[in-house]
């Protein structure tokens, strides 16, 4: 399966779909060993049409992306490697206009006060993080039962329709796992097709429950931006 790409102003184009590396695979410790079961399985993500690694040095995993990208049937040129600045370094003004942005986007978590609009209306994109919280983290919730009923009707994880309920929101999901079978679950997403009533739903619902799931103490409780 080849997964569609969007294309940003600076002329790359990046799979809408992303496999994370940090989460649970994070390293609290640097010196934490090599860990053969994240190339594993990110051999086998690339396997299924995975063209999206999002990784970061912060999360001590860049030696097994390298790793399994090489032992991969695929050239590195057809992968598209997301990495991340240090703090003190992405404060630094810069001639270069970032192309993407990735935040904590879901539907209890939309983003307030125009901010997607502008940043798109200054050529950058919008990629997510916890995207899946309403079915993790978010849970129990408002949209329990909807994105239960949805995912019934057509067949597919709720995994899948909140995949695809951001990338209707021209929104690059970045995900992860450490089961083999969820892989599929995301890969779902490509091809489902959702009604417009089921996303604007999906939309509408979420704005009535705010949740943030990454770092919530550092925000007001009601900041929604």
């Amino acid at each position: 399966m080849t997964l569609p790409t969007l294309r940003l102003q600076d002329g790359t184009a990046i799979p809408v779909v992303g496999f994370g590396t940090g989460t649970a695979w994070y390293k609290e410790d640097p010196n934490e060993p090599f860990n053969r079961g994240l190339v594993e399985i990110l051999k086998a993500t690339i396997n299924r049409g995975f063209r999206h690694i999002d990784g970061s040095d912060a999360y001590g995993t860049e030696e097994e992306i390298g790793v399994a990208i090489k032992e991969s049937e695929v050239s590195r040129e057809e992968i598209f490697v997301t990495a991340k600045v240090l703090e003190g370094i992405n404060d630094v003004p810069a001639a270069i206009k970032p192309a993407l942005n990735q935040l904590e986007f879901h539907p209890y978590l939309q983003r307030a006060h125009g901010y997607l609009p502008w940043m798109r209306e200054n050529g950058i994109e919008v990629a997510s993080f916890n995207g899946l919280t309403p079915i993790r983290s978010g849970s129990p919730g408002p949209l329990d039962e909807p994105l239960a009923r949805i995912a019934k009707a057509h067949g597919v994880s709720e995994n899948a329709v909140l995949i695809k309920w951001q990338i209707e929101q021209r929104v690059v999901p970045v995900t992860t796992t450490t089961k083999g079978g969820r892989m599929a679950e995301y890969m779902e997403a490509v091809d489902l097709e959702l009604e417009p009533e089921e996303i604007e739903e999906i939309t509408k619902i979420g704005l009535t429950h705010h949740f943030r799931a990454w770092a919530p103490d550092r925000f007001d409780p009601d900041n929604r931006s």
